[in-house]
């Protein structure tokens, strides 16, 4: 016997993840959504969603608070200074290799990517990146 979690039970379970289990229960969510379209998505759009639910490593933005937190306090070393630029460049290197990959699946879809973008259920940076 297969047991349903109510609407309630399944947020609440969501809402007590650990924050990587919840970025991992998004990405398989997301993925499975996507796959259940009425529309077959072809291998091209399933590996696009694949990189675009694909987050930025939680250590490195884990690493990024912690280093800021450091500016603030001035305790930062000039060593940790030259880690926070290059972690801060690949985080903004991974934001806009995702926004590609949205501009081309919207391309593919024959939509917007602020269609794209509301349809997926993406976010600012600042929400999940």
């Amino acid at each position: 016997m297969h047991d349903q979690l109510s609407f309630s039970d399944l947020v609440e379970t969501a809402a007590n993840l650990n924050v990587q289990e919840y970025e991992r229960f998004l990405i398989k969510v997301n993925t499975r959504r996507a796959q259940k379209r009425p529309d077959v998505l072809s291998k091209q759009e399933t590996d696009l969603l694949k990189k675009i639910y694909s987050p930025f490593p939680l250590i490195k933005k884990e690493r990024i608070a912690i280093l800021n937190a450091k500016i603030w306090n001035s305790t930062l070393l000039e060593n940790e200074h030259q880690e926070l630029l290059q972690l801060i460049e690949e985080q903004e290197n991974w934001a806009v290799t995702r926004m590609n990959h949205l501009a081309k699946l919207a391309s593919i879809q024959n939509t917007d990517y602020a269609t794209l973008v509301k349809q997926l259920g993406i976010f600012p940076a600042t929400q999940n990146g």
